[in-house]
């Protein structure tokens, strides 16, 4: 109930305040600037309540009836303290609030809750609307009143002028103080260029207004629009309002230039002198819009320079103190900006690469990689990320380097800026090459016998499952030798372990130069077993193979005293088939096996399976 009562009590008293302005107002025009019955050459009275509702327009209707209410009560209290007559008291306040709601109803209708009266459209459709359309509706019916009061046709034209001139001028200097409260009418540094500015425009508002010839007059549009230039769209609309009060109580008082030419009729001058204000007012407020637009765009563009500049330092800042080399390039590679790190990369300074082709720095190998990394950027490809070695200006050694390259500003001539940061990763590509390597190491010794050097049971294993799945694939032969060294037992323990060592690697160096082609595998697979894979073999293929591996260890004459042959011989197993989808490779190992064991009970034989 509290809150409810304060804001009653709130609403109350600037609905007084209202009135109150109002009354003031209109007790000032009926009373001082006026001519013959009452008739006044300026009514700033409406100007109050239409920049209130017109500042932010009201969310219903009751606050526009309460307001058009003050400003009726305001009329009627300047009209009793007028001595107006009873007629006036009845009509004026009547024909006050038909013209402030027939000027708020046309400008509303043509923007939204806010008059955008900084931009040309909106304030011409604002003026449209209060110093044309309200007028015509609530202003005739006093002005046809104010003429036949006074009996003369003049008199009611003075009226209508006075109050669109009061309305533009009074309501647009009300609309920008009202938008404006929550910051001073001017900038603290253009107060005292403005203030000089009014104080030499009411002087010689004064001057012209205090003598009686006529061309002083026409200086007064270029004292509007120097102040338009000087002091902006709000202290242009004020010191304009205050002028045209001074000027129109002069001619009204029958003083000035407007009063000495003809016609000698007193209304007709202060007509002229009404169009004449309007008229320099409204020529005024564009140009003072316009300046204050492009003081606007200046301050912005100042701003976006301040702005920019301080990036820009920013952004050299870091690039002078990152680690990774940044540079920027053209398209065609021309070096425009390289950081401090490129004298750790490749020895050479940024200034000293400025001007430069970034192509001249890569290593020949990788020229064609990094050139077609970036024909790529455009389109939706905006980034690209490669690895390429760069020249080291001293040593001349490749110094490996990872460059991210994105699509960076258009320059006025519309080329391309290209941005590049490049890092060294040296380090990293010999740990990988350290890890490949021991990976590889590690892979041998998984896969390879450590004393003949060829493939060990594993990698046979794998192996042969490969080419099985790739001959069943492609519908090929593959063949099989099974190698089995005769009585080798008995030849280690006659003549040692070292010499059938050595036996060994010699016949696993026979076996291994069988292996002709690079899908052909020669293994051990055992103490004294060897294999050999031959992919896409036939029979006779296989067999050939073979005698040779045979015939090579009989010419190598190894001693075996318990041979009956005195020499180490070897057995061979040998099978060759196409696979099926039934049979796996352990088939094909088997079916070897048992043609081995054939063969080892004649010693030194070699047997195909069937």
């Amino acid at each position: 109930m509290i809150r409810v009562s304060r804001h009653l009590r709130d609403a109350v008293a600037r609905l007084l305040a209202v009135a109150v302005g109002v009354g003031i107002l209109a007790a000032s025009s009926l009373y001082w600037c006026r001519f013959d019955a009452n008739i006044p050459t300026f009514w700033p009275a409406n100007a109050l309540p239409l920049a209130i509702l017109l500042a932010r327009r009201p969310s219903g209707w009751r606050p526009v009836a309460a307001v058009i209410a003050a400003a009726m009560a305001g009329d009627i209290l300047a009209c009793l303290v007028t001595d107006a007559g009873l007629t006036r008291t009845i009509l004026l306040p009547v024909a006050n609030a038909a013209e402030i709601a027939a000027a708020c109803a046309a400008a509303w209708a043509g923007f939204g809750p806010r008059p955008r009266i900084r931009r040309l459209d909106g304030l011409a459709r604002v003026l449209i609307s209060i110093g044309l359309i309200g007028p015509a509706v609530g202003g005739s019916l006093i002005a046809a009143e104010a003429a036949l009061a006074a009996d003369d046709p003049m008199a009611g034209l003075v009226w209508f002028m006075a109050h669109a001139l009061g309305n533009i001028l009074f309501t647009t200097a009300g609309l920008v103080l009202l938008n404006r409260t929550a910051t001073p009418l001017l900038p603290r540094r253009a107060r005292l260029r403005a203030t000089l500015a009014l104080a030499l425009s009411l002087a010689l508002s004064v001057l012209t207004f205090h003598q009686s010839s006529l061309p002083p007059l026409f200086i007064m549009p270029l004292v509007f629009a120097a102040l338009a230039i000087i002091a902006g769209l709000e202290f242009t609309c004020v010191a304009i309002a205050l002028i045209a009060l001074s000027a129109l109580f002069r001619t009204a008082m029958g003083h000035g230039p407007i009063a000495a030419i003809e016609p000698s009729h007193i209304g007709a001058r202060i007509l002229l002198l009404q169009a004449f204000l309007a008229a320099s007012f409204i020529a005024a407020i564009p140009i003072a819009l316009l300046f204050e637009r492009h003081t606007r765009i200046i301050a912005r563009l100042r701003d976006q320079k301040a702005a920019i500049v301080s990036r820009a330092a920013r952004f050299q800042g870091l690039a002078e103190i990152a680690a990774d080399t940044i540079v920027v390039t053209l398209v065609d590679g021309t070096i425009l900006y390289a950081s401090p790190a490129a004298q750790r990369l490749i020895g050479v300074t940024g200034d000293a690469l400025a001007g430069r082709s970034a192509f001249d720095l890569v290593a020949p190998e990788d020229l064609a990689a990094i050139r077609a990394a970036m024909a790529s950027l455009g389109g939706d490809t905006t980034e690209v990320t490669a690895e390429l070695r760069l020249r080291h200006h001293a040593t001349a050694a490749p110094v490996w380097t990872e460059i991210k390259t994105r699509i960076g500003a258009r320059r006025a001539d519309q080329s391309v800026e290209l941005v590049s940061v490049v890092r060294d990763i040296s380090a990293r590509r010999a740990a990988e090459e350290r890890r490949d390597a021991d990976l590889l190491r590690l892979d041998r010794l998984a896969n390879t016998d450590s004393l003949t050097g060829l493939a060990n049971r594993r990698r046979f294993t794998a192996h042969l499952e490969s080419e099985w799945r790739r001959a069943y694939r492609e519908g090929i032969d593959i063949a099989l030798i099974l190698i089995d060294v005769d009585l080798f037992k008995p030849y280690n323990d006659l003549y040692g372990h070292p010499m059938g060592d050595r036996a060994l690697q010699q016949i696993a160096a026979i076996v291994e130069a069988s292996a002709l082609r690079a899908a052909d595998l020669a293994c051990r697979i055992g103490g004294e077993e060897f294999a050999v894979i031959l992919p896409l073999t036939f029979q006779s293929g296989a067999r050939a193979v073979a005698e040779r591996i045979r015939d090579g260890i009989r010419d190598i004459h190894l001693i075996h005293e318990k041979s009956p042959s005195g020499v180490l011989s070897v057995s061979i197993g040998i099978d060759c088939i196409r696979p099926d989808q039934e049979a796996g490779a352990q088939s094909l190992i088997d079916r070897a096996d048992k043609a081995l064991y054939r063969a080892k009970q004649r010693r030194g034989s070699i047997v195909i399976a069937t």
